[in-house]
């Protein structure tokens, strides 16, 4: 009902747009993307068909409030006839010279690193179809966010009221994330929560020289309900559900260059309910953090090179730590990553440099698996673009990776902008 109410709403709104009013502008942008997605193995199986409207509407009130909305409207041959569609954000903004309050719907993405982000908590992400962008797998909360410019330095306060769990793709289909079968637990509903049960956040930025820095804390609830795994002297192992877990995080960034290469770091501090690591049903206290890099070639040939990895605290011995990492449940990137270097190397070409060619990977260096995404993004016009590409998977049973060492990929998208 919820939903319904929203796309009323921009329904109304776009409505105004032919009935404008003194001291209030309207402007509605978006794109139209076709996507088609097979599997190079026999029988080359159609794995996604689908089309999505996005349509952005903008909206401004005088000289101090204005108005965003982002709606998808998604066709999907899986799922029949049916559009689906889905409210991403829809915002007012209240602004003055040292202030701006943001109140709705919104999407807030934290961290300087590349794709893999360790302080970005504050959004659950639909990972149903996780080759999308990571913006678009990222699910809009009901958030109040305001910014303060205070002496030079950025004050960025944020109380989220709503609660919403990550979503997986079905376990029988061929993108389960987990590595067993059993189903998650029930868990109690937390889309209504209690003040004292509400997620909150501070961050501080400030800019020196020539690098960005910022410092943050967020007390948030997880998004995954944990399922821990307990290997016994048998060899056999057991699930043990327990309710959604809340953890606080101290994160910090940083971004900049030296000459002309650039460099950034981001780390994420989890502090759980288990401090002392002595609770086998909760996730001891760990550390996420990411190190990159990134240089232009002559001919616009550009390559980033990151490091991340994951370090849980207070582990006593070899079966602690199998525990410690098979609980699915975390905050940070949220997949059960450990230890990995990414790469993305591209290049842009042609008239105003408006079609490009990159290579994105990531290599899991602690289970031996990988991910490698090529594409070609070719633009014969400003509102047309065609996007080739393919995605290759490989690596050992039951990690990560090695999930997906059947399904590799090749796709074709489409999009017309508007």
């Amino acid at each position: 009902m919820k939903c319904l109410r929203a796309l009323v709403l921009n329904l109304l709104l776009l409505g105004a747009v032919t009935h404008p009013v003194e001291s209030q502008t309207w402007e509605m942008r978006g794109n139209l993307r076709g996507w088609v997605r097979g599997f190079t193995a026999e029988p080359n199986a159609i794995d996604l068909t689908q089309t999505r409207l996005k349509i952005e509407l903008l909206s401004g009130f005088g000289e101090h409030a204005a108005f965003f909305s982002r709606l998808h409207l998604i066709h999907d041959s899986k799922l029949g006839d049916e559009i689906s569609w889905d409210l991403k954000q829809a915002y007012i903004d209240y602004y003055t010279d040292w202030l701006t309050l943001r109140f709705g719907r919104q999407i807030i993405s934290w961290g300087k690193a590349d794709e893999i982000n360790p302080t970005d908590i504050l959004n659950p992400q639909d990972l149903s179809n996780f080759l999308e962008d990571k913006i678009d797998r990222k699910i809009g909360l009901f958030t109040v966010k305001a910014d303060w410019l205070l002496y030079g330095f950025e004050l960025q306060t944020i109380w989220k009221p709503e609660y919403e769990m990550m979503k997986f793709p079905d376990q029988d289909s061929n993108w389960g994330l987990m590595s067993s079968n059993a189903p998650l637990m029930v868990v109690p509903d937390h889309s209504h929560l209690n003040m004292d049960q509400t997620d909150w956040a501070v961050k501080l930025s400030k800019t020196f020289g020539l690098y960005d820095f910022s410092l943050g804390y967020a007390n948030a609830l997880e998004y995954i309900p944990t399922r821990h795994y307990l290997p016994d002297t048998t060899g056999s192992s057991s699930f043990i559900p327990a309710d959604i877990l809340r953890a606080d995080m101290i994160g910090f960034d940083f971004a900049g260059s030296v000459a002309t290469v650039g460099l950034w770091g981001e780390a994420g501090y989890f502090i759980t309910d288990d401090v002392d690591g002595n609770n086998p049903l909760v996730k001891n206290p760990y550390i996420q953090f990411v190190l990159g890099s990134d240089y232009t070639f002559p001919h616009s040939i550009k390559i980033n090179v990151q490091y991340f990895q994951e370090y849980i605290t207070k582990v006593d011995d070899e079966i602690e730590e199998k525990a410690e990492e098979a609980l699915f449940s975390k905050l940070g990137i949220m997949i059960p990553l450990k230890q990995a270097v990414t790469t993305r190397i591209g290049k842009t070409f042609g008239f105003g440099e408006a079609h490009s060619i990159e290579f994105f990977g990531i290599y899991d260096l602690k289970d031996e698996g990988y991910m490698v995404g090529p594409k070609l993004t070719l633009s014969p016009q400003d509102a047309v673009k065609f996007e080739f590409g393919a995605m290759f998977f490989d690596g050992k049973k039951d990690v990560l990776f090695g999930r997906f060492k059947d399904n590799d990929v090749i796709y074709v998208k489409g999009i017309y902008s508007f």
